[in-house]
């Protein structure tokens, strides 16, 4: 990693919006400051949805009507 560069990634999926989150790892892996080290803080009701790799940190939330979860 270049210079140590470390960058935090928020991710807000409950309900059905979990589903986006394989393929939203995926490509901020791929695609976003790749000379930067990722860190993703997961917010959702479904902390039991997978196997969570160690750059991820998941945080149980209440599902709420938009926009009150991203509150």
């Amino acid at each position: 990693m270049g210079d140590n560069l470390k960058t935090s990634i928020v991710f807000i999926g409950t309900g059905n919006y979990i589903n986006f989150l394989p393929n939203y790892y995926s490509a901020m892996k791929t695609h976003f400051l790749s000379e930067t080290e990722l860190k993703f803080h997961v917010f959702t009701d479904q902390v039991q949805y997978a196997s969570w790799p160690d750059d991820v940190s998941v945080y149980q939330i209440e599902h709420l009507q938009w926009p009150f979860v991203t509150l």
